[in-house]
């Protein structure tokens, strides 16, 4: 069961690959919007779509080779969500930048523009998950190709409307509520690897306070409806307690104690309860790795003994 503002990238896959002769997709595999393009003949690459495209795939052989755009109403293999840029100025090299690179700026770009599209993460099913595409040596020539694609894939194969959400369709204490939460959202879909190397460790430890403090103030900001001023109150006091650890572990002195504060703080932020502002805000309760069990409860104060946190 998972209780905290922290929820996945839907299905918490970030993945990508370039094949070559373009900029191509790789996969596995909603509410009301605009309809997309019509469906059209003639075959496309990566490259050529827009964000709100939706897309069947013409063969899977190591990723998609070539798309066809179809409206999002009918069946289909994806939905571009985003367009990152690569810019020369960042990878000035005449060649293709390493891959590490690319899907660095690919992954991080593509987590950062999940909110814009989808602004309730917890909306989106379970089986949705997040992928992206970056140009190989020859579309890296190619200005207009010059861009990691962002793409929503169903682990359950071709689905049917798109995932793009309207934010005008909630009303202001949604909307600042879903703000204030996916600004905590968007670090811990950056938490390095637990082999991170500790200055990079502590880099994110710092990013992770600034959005969890900030957060807090936000939401101290609003003025909230009184069926939801209780739960919000109990968020923002475990938040706080969250950032007390956090900011415990960059003053600490030895590696143990600084990993010990991290991760009660790290602990709490994940289990920050979340469940009972939504449902007073009349928001999604996901049930599974995006969201909350709506039967949770608070929980109980950490021990001294860390433990730990879900896998974003």
């Amino acid at each position: 069961m998972r209780t905290g503002v922290v929820l996945a990238v839907a299905g918490a896959v970030l993945g990508g690959a370039a094949l070559t002769g373009g900029l191509l997709l790789s996969g596995d595999g909603g509410g009301p919007v605009a309809a997309a393009a019509p469906t059209q003949a003639a075959t496309l690459r990566a490259g050529d779509l827009a964000p709100g495209d939706c897309f069947t795939a013409l063969g899977k052989d190591n990723g998609y080779r070539e798309v066809r755009r179809v409206d999002c109403s009918l069946r289909h293999d994806g939905e571009v969500f985003a367009r990152v840029p690569l810019s020369v100025s960042d990878f000035p090299e005449r060649e293709l930048p390493p891959v590490d690179d690319l899907t660095s700026t690919a992954e991080t770009g593509c987590a950062d523009a999940f909110d814009e599209y989808a602004i309730d993460g917890q909306a989106v099913p379970l089986s949705v998950q997040v992928d992206y595409a970056y140009p190989d040596q020859l579309a890296w020539h190619r200005p207009a190709e010059r861009a990691a694609v962002c793409l929503f894939t169903d682990s359950e194969g071709p689905r049917t409307g798109s995932l793009r959400q309207d934010p005008a369709h909630l009303n202001p204490e949604q909307r600042a509520y879903l703000t204030a939460e996916n600004g905590v959202n968007k670090v811990l879909r950056m938490k390095p690897e637990d082999d991170e190397p500790a200055e990079g460790q502590k880099l994110w430890n710092d990013l992770l306070l600034s959005s969890v403090e900030g957060t807090s103030q936000r939401l101290a900001a609003c003025q909230w409806p009184p069926a939801a001023a209780p739960a919000v109150t109990a968020l923002r006091a475990q938040l706080d307690q969250a950032a007390g650890h956090l900011r415990a572990s960059g003053t600490a002195t030895g590696s143990k104690a600084r990993k010990a504060e991290a991760a009660k703080g790290l602990s709490l932020v994940t289990s920050a309860p979340v469940t009972a502002v939504r449902r007073a805000l009349g928001l999604t309760i996901g049930d599974g790795p995006h969201g909350d069990d709506p039967t949770d409860t608070p929980p109980d104060a950490p021990s001294d003994t860390p433990t730990g946190s879900s896998d974003t």
